[in-house]
């Protein structure tokens, strides 16, 4: 009787029905569609071994009938039908991804699936369940069996969430002034701070920043210490590279219109007159006039700014408790932002 099975010849250009003495032979057999399965007969529980031995009687040769030594076996199946699935995908959110998932990396079509979580969040998960998606940071347990009430196997992970910002801020040392300062640096970030901040044991340091400035004018720039020209408000956002957490702040930049001349003190009984004289005022909120005590300067009075343009204004100040003996002013200029009413204030 032919079979319908065989092996290479020892050339390996051949196909001979005859098993060649010491040839690693490997087969299987679908028992469930011969019919044959312990699960389909009633009484037997699908949950328990479906064999318990297994003999396997082979031929050898090309006759009908076979020698005992042909047989194989008996082969014992003790354990448990289980289904080993592991936990794979995000581990760790951030600012940006805000959402993950996880699977389970062994999915069988005719397995049992459970997800759970005690201080995590699921929102979605695929047909089988060996998919899920979720949204909050915890930690997610997998159990896993041939079918529902079967043995199972569980398997866990803890998913992260690294939302450590840095901290924004802007810094410049001059201000722009008509007819001499037309340009000046802005220095943004304040890496140091950041760096503290953002280190962390599960997560490591700092793998740097990236710097988003807009302005008037259109003036956009990704450079740390840009140069601007125009006055106005500078907005940054300061973006850190590991976990794209960010901030964001402003500053309003004046130009200074505002020439001072002619300041003077006059003295009277009782008290000091102050005088000076100004242009361009249209960016100032007021002056703020302020005595010198005892090598400090305290504010003693405030004049608001008629906010006029190319048109020169003569300012008036009289103390009426003046210091005795030498009495010392200054002016300390408060710039008003047209956009959001901060104040600035120059000496």
């Amino acid at each position: 009787m032919n079979t319908p099975w065989g092996s290479a010849s020892a050339g390996g250009y051949a196909w001979d029905s005859i098993y060649i003495a010491n040839q690693f032979i490997e087969m299987s057999v679908n028992f469930t569609a011969l019919g044959v399965d312990p699960a389909l007969f009633d009484g037997i529980n699908p949950c328990t071994t479906p064999y318990r031995t297994l003999m396997f009687y082979s031929q050898s040769s090309l006759a009908p009938t076979s020698s005992p030594k042909d047989f194989a076996g008996p082969y014992p199946f003790w354990r448990y039908p289980r289904v080993i699935s592991k936990i794979k995908g995000t581990d760790t959110l951030n600012c940006t991804a805000k959402t993950g998932s996880i699977f389970a990396d062994s999915a069988y079509g005719l397995a049992w699936y459970k997800w759970t979580t005690p201080n995590g969040n699921i929102t979605g998960y695929n047909a089988d369940s060996t998919v899920i998606t979720f949204n909050k940071p915890g930690k997610y347990f997998l159990e896993s069996a041939p079918l529902r009430g079967c043995f199972t196997l569980k398997d866990s992970v803890t998913i992260l969430a690294d939302t450590l910002k840095p901290v924004a801020s802007i810094k410049y040392f001059d201000t722009l002034s008509t007819g001499t300062v037309y340009t000046i640096r802005m220095y943004g970030g304040n890496t140091v701070l950041s760096d503290s901040l953002l280190n962390s044991p599960l997560f490591g340091t700092s793998k740097g920043y990236t710097w988003n400035w807009t302005g008037p004018g259109g003036f956009t720039s990704i450079l740390q210490n840009p140069w601007i020209s125009n006055p106005g408000i500078y907005r940054l956002r300061m973006t850190s590279l590991r976990n794209t957490c960010f901030d964001t702040t402003s500053s309003f930049i004046v130009l200074l219109p505002v020439e001072i001349r002619n300041f003077e003190c006059k003295t009277g009984k009782d008290r000091v007159s102050i005088h000076w004289e100004t242009s361009q005022d249209q960016y100032l909120k007021g002056y703020s006039i302020q005595r010198e005590n005892n090598g400090n300067f305290k504010t003693i009075g405030f004049v608001p700014a008629l906010q006029t343009s190319q048109t020169s204004q003569c300012y008036h100040f009289t103390d009426f408790n003046p210091l005795t003996g030498w009495n010392s002013y200054r002016l300390v200029l408060e710039m008003q932002s047209p956009e959001n009413n901060l104040s600035v204030c120059f000496q």
